[in-house]
């Protein structure tokens, strides 16, 4: 199964939405996403320490945004951030890795400081 990063973003993104009460986020489902894509993704998503999960009976089920998550979930959530750094990969062909993404939103954001004088 290949990973979609668009797919990591709107985990992050629903994720997000939910209150943290120290359990499982119940029946978390995306709209148009099979069952097996994204408990693949949560699993990948732990993995890569994105976020945390709970396995049960065969399931898996999402419970948290970690520290990371939330870094890269804060500059992936801007649209123009996340749709540049996407253009910039598929043009100078990089792979579409976790860092490679962070290293892009730095650089995005480095940019955007030296454009903008201080207050």
């Amino acid at each position: 199964m290949k990973r979609d990063m668009n797919l990591v973003r709107d985990i992050l993104l629903k994720m997000e939405q939910y209150p943290f009460n120290h359990g499982v986020i119940s029946n978390f489902r995306i709209d148009g996403i099979s069952e097996e894509d994204l408990e693949y993704h949560l699993t990948i998503m732990d993995d890569a320490s994105l976020i945390e999960v709970s396995r049960a009976e065969g399931a898996i089920w999402p419970i948290r945004i970690t520290w990371e998550g939330q870094e890269f979930l804060e500059n992936a959530r801007n649209d123009e951030f996340w749709n540049n750094t996407k253009k910039h990969i598929r043009k100078k062909a990089l792979p579409a890795t976790i860092e490679v993404f962070k290293m892009i939103f730095s650089e995005i954001i480095k940019s955007s400081i030296k454009d903008t004088p201080p207050v």
